[in-house]
């Protein structure tokens, strides 16, 4: 429901570009294709404008965990560069609790929907000034939404938060080759998840967090 909101302004993913208009996930030239296999998902949308591009999303759901496991493929058949993919976008409503953003050593933004203006973003880079790569949204005073990066590898990124007129977006950038034509293939999860208890008392993001601190490579 965070992707098919009625109301929400944002979509599954954008992809910005080097001089050209962002695409959007809705700016696809046919219906998206849906298929399900078990308990693996996958969306491909193909898009005409500006150039030519197959976008490929899929969603694993194991029965032994509660994380749903997100990834995109992006094939550029153009001669437009990707800028970076910007995915999953995660669009919670303005009643959110609270947003745990890792700017720093961390950030605790209460009351969003109250505290932010429409047009509100901040962003943290990691590896960089984000401390580490899992935020959350308290959707009500004993749960919420666990949003994190599971990649042990540390690749280049940025973790955004933001104010549409509608909610608050979570989201996460990938950083592409910077070259004309570039594709890109996500090579770990972004997971989602809904969570019980406050959170100070997340041992499960605890845990996860020391396994997504990881060491900066620069070939990331």
């Amino acid at each position: 429901s965070f992707f098919c909101n009625d109301t929400a302004t944002t979509g599954l993913y954008t992809l910005p570009l080097h001089d050209a208009l962002p695409i959007f996930t809705s700016d696809q030239a046919d219906a998206s294709v849906v298929t399900r296999d078990k308990g693996l998902v996958t969306i491909t949308n193909r898009h005409d404008a500006p150039g030519a591009m197959t976008v490929t999303v899929t969603c694993r759901l194991d029965d032994d965990s509660p994380l749903a496991r997100w990834r995109i493929r992006v094939e550029n058949d153009s001669d437009w560069t990707l800028r970076k993919i910007v995915f999953p976008v995660v669009e919670v409503p303005t009643s959110a609790q609270y947003v745990l953003f890792p700017y720093c050593d961390g950030c605790l933004i209460e009351k969003p929907g109250e505290n932010l203006r429409a047009g509100y973003r901040k962003e943290g880079s990691y590896p960089g000034n984000a401390s580490t790569q899992i935020m959350a949204a308290g959707l009500a005073p004993t749960g919420g939404l666990y949003y994190a990066a599971h990649d042990a590898q540390g690749y280049n990124k940025s973790f955004t938060v933001g104010r549409t007129k509608t909610g608050i977006t979570l989201s996460t950038s990938h950083f592409p080759v910077d070259e004309p034509g570039n594709d890109y293939e996500q090579p770990f999860d972004v997971v989602l998840a809904p969570f019980q208890g406050t959170w100070h008392d997340r041992s499960e993001e605890r845990r996860v967090g020391k396994e997504c601190r990881s060491r900066w490579s620069p070939d990331h």
